[in-house]
This record gives structure tokens, C-alpha cells and sequence, in this order.
């Protein structure tokens, strides 16, 4: 069994143990513990996020683990009922995301000390879901986050000799990025591996988030499995200047470049989106159409990653501005703007046989208010231009 570590978490086993520096492991006993398997299903408004996380943990003897993820604003911290990652793979193949045949390429907030009086480490939330142990915490200086973890090991009256040195490195990290709040959830390994029952996550944020440096405390190789609801899809957005695209940009730039193995290969792949209504996800999440509003935008997409989990940087996508319209693959993109089909009707028949009618609609939309930045594909200006053929068209769907 390989050392293997989730990309959400830091996991920390709880027994007397000592650190292996070179690879920043801190260990109960000579042992070997897998995380072998990362699903999350990310939901956004633009304003809001919902992150839903479970993980397949395994280990050699039983173990408490304690998982750690750190967040840029306070969580709120539900159970998730039924099977929404079964509801979410479903949804995917129901509505033909396609995933990339390769992977995505290469191209060519600090904090001020804390005030007198105010307790390095404050726990905001504390308590039981279901089986879940769960304590919310913020952190308001580094410093006292060490001392802090001691105490909560020693309130579980679980022995701990470990060198926290490297795991404090990592919450200044988060800090000093302007991350101040933190979730622990204390879980149980053992050598019979098992999918940990999910739990979601809530909180304000205006990107799309999923910490992914925690995993350079074990590193070792994994895949991570993510799946997208967002108000608009990624992989649409050119930088004018050099036309690359800036969220896969910043996608593959997660990768610290050791991990990679080429400055080419980033071990990431995006799939193609396809819009969704709300009332279509009611299994993957309940409040859905509280959460994204009447007359929402919606689409569906996938992001995977496999590879070694060595992390430069975090997801952190900005979704304002993000293309409210679908991404389909193996269809030419270019620049808005240029003519590139002739004809109207081959226009169309090029459109038609891979985006539904309410996925044509949105781009037509969108075009009529586009960015500099959004990319269309061909074939949208002509459509745009006789819309009263595309209605009639349309209407036969």
C-alpha cells in the first residue's frame, strides 16, 4: 500500500509518534495508512459555497485520525443525507459530460498580530452530528495553535509525543493567506477500508474553493474527484493578452511543478458542462433551490486530478464573471468577435448536435453581453445574427 493523503484534509494519526521531516509525516507507530480515495461535490452561487466531502481512510492497526480543513470564512457544518456523490455521478452521465481525453497543459491576504486580550484559538462551534465529532475553531495567531491542539488532544485523552512543528507551518500558511477559521473532525482508521459518511460545509465565498496544500504534509499519489455546480462553466475565459485560459491556468498552476513530472502534464483534467435546474439536484443537496434562487443558471461539470498530491497552490477560482453558458468538447473555440462560419444553417448543425436548446439560448444571451475574455464557439455570431432561424430551429428540439 502506498502513503496516500486526501487533498482536502490534513490528517493527523494520534498516538505517540515522531515526525519524518522529509516528507512531513507525523506517525503513531511504523505503520502504513492510505487515503486512497477523494470525492467532493462543490456547489456555488457566486456568493455562497457548499462543499460536500467524504474520503475512503484505511490503515494497517485502528487509529483515530484526526482530519483538519481550513476555510476563508465561518462554516456551518451539516449532515448530508442518502447518497448524493450516487446522485452526482447519475447526473453526470444522464447529461453526457464528457471528460478530456488528455490532461490540461502548460502554457509556455496577510494578517496583523492579534490584539490584547483576544485567545489565539477560539472555538466558534462545537458538538455531535450523528456520529461526527466536529469542532469549529478560529484562528487568530499561529502561535497559540500548537498549545491549543495539545489541549484538545489531551480533553480526548488520546497520548500524544508528536512534533506539531510542521502542522503549525501549515495553519500560518492558511493564516497569513487571510484563512483564519478551521474544521476538525476527529474520525477512526482501521485495516478494513471504509467510506467516511459525508458531512457538508457552507460558508461565504465569492471562488470557487478546495484547499489542496494541506496534502504536502504526506503527499503521495492520489485522485482527487470533483464535481461542479457552478452559475456558468469554466474553461471559457481567455487572458487578452496572451489568450491563454485563466482558469485553467490557474488550475494547472495548483501543481507544484515536482508533481508534475513534465512542465507539461499537470495531472489535471476538465470535462465538458451541461446545464442543470435546480430541481434536478434535489438528491445531491436538498436546499438547492434555495441556494441558487429562482431562474438560476446552473451547469454541471468534473475536474480530476491523479497524480502525486504535492500542492503549490489551492482551487481558488473567482467566479464573478464567470461564462454563464456550456463548455462541450472537441469543438473549435476562438476569440469572440470573428466571423467563422458562412452560413446560418451549418452554423446551427454545428451546434445543434451537441448543446440542448436552453444551453443554446444561454449562449445567445451571453453573447449579446459579452467580455472581452469570454471564448464562444463557432459558428454563435452567424446564429446570433439570424435568431429568428435558430427559434424555428430550436423549436423542433
Amino acid at each position: 500500500m502506498k502513503k496516500i493523503t486526501g487533498a482536502a484534509v490534513l490528517c493527523i494519526l494520534l498516538l505517540a509518534c515522531a515526525a519524518n521531516a522529509d516528507r512531513g509525516q507525523i506517525w503513531p507507530v511504523p505503520m502504513r495508512w492510505s487515503e486512497d480515495a477523494q470525492k467532493g461535490i462543490i456547489l456555488s452561487n457566486g456568493e455562497e459555497q457548499v462543499l460536500i466531502l467524504s474520503t475512503v481512510l484505511q490503515a494497517e492497526i485502528s487509529s483515530p485520525v484526526l482530519e483538519f480543513i481550513p476555510f476563508p470564512s465561518e462554516p456551518k457544518v451539516f449532515p448530508v443525507e442518502g447518497d448524493p456523490f450516487g446522485a452526482a455521478e447519475k447526473l453526470l452521465f444522464s447529461k453526457d459530460v464528457k471528460t478530456e481525453t488528455h490532461g490540461l497543459w502548460r502554457n509556455g491576504g496577510g494578517s496583523g498580530p492579534s490584539g490584547e486580550g483576544i485567545p489565539p484559538v477560539a472555538v466558534t462551534w462545537e458538538g455531535k452530528i450523528g456520529p461526527h465529532e466536529i469542532t469549529v475553531i478560529r484562528i487568530d495567531d499561529p502561535a497559540g495553535f500548537s498549545d491549543w491542539v495539545s489541549g484538545f488532544f489531551a480533553r480526548m485523552e488520546i497520548p500524544v509525543e508528536a512534533d506539531l512543528s510542521h502542522v503549525i507551518s501549515i495553519a500560518g500558511d492558511y493564516t497569513e493567506r487571510g484563512y483564519r477559521y478551521f474544521v476538525f473532525h476527529l474520525v477512526h482508521a482501521g485495516p478494513d477500508a471504509g467510506l467516511v459518511d459525508p458531512l457538508a460545509y457552507r460558508f461565504a465565498s465569492g471562488s470557487l474553493y478546495y484547499p489542496l496544500k494541506t496534502s504536502n504534509i504526506v503527499r503521495g499519489t492520489g485522485i482527487i474527484d470533483l464535481v461542479l455546480l457552478l452559475p456558468g462553466s469554466l474553461g471559457l475565459r481567455r487572458d487578452p493578452a496572451s489568450w491563454e485560459d485563466v482558469d485553467i491556468r490557474h488550475i494547472v498552476g495548483t501543481t507544484h511543478s515536482e508533481a508534475a513530472g513534465s512542465p507539461w502534464n499537470s495531472g489535471w483534467t476538465l470535462s465538458s458542462s451541461s446545464k442543470v435546474e435546480s430541481g434536478e439536484i434535489l438528491q445531491i443537496y436538498p436546499e438547492a433551490e434555495d441556494f441558487f434562487g429562482p431562474g438560476s443558471k446552473i451547469y454541471l461539470q468534473a475536474l480530476r486530478y491523479y497524480g502525486e498530491l504535492y500542492f503549490s497552490d489551492d482551487l481558488d477560482i473567482r467566479l464573478e464573471g464567470i461564462p454563464p453558458y456550456a463548455r462541450k468538447l472537441l469543438v473549435a473555440y476562438e476569440i469572440p468577435g470573428e466571423s467563422l462560419i458562412e452560413s446560418s444553417g451549418r452554423a446551427f448543425d454545428a451546434i445543434k448536435g451537441l448543446w440542448t436548446k436552453e444551453e443554446i439560448l444561454d449562449m445567445i444571451e451571453a453573447f449579446g453581453k459579452k467580455r472581452p475574455e469570454w471564448v464562444f464557439p463557432k459558428g454563435v455570431e452567424e446564429c446570433v445574427s439570424n435568431e429568428q432561424f435558430f427559434r424555428e430551429k430550436t423549436k423542433k428540439q
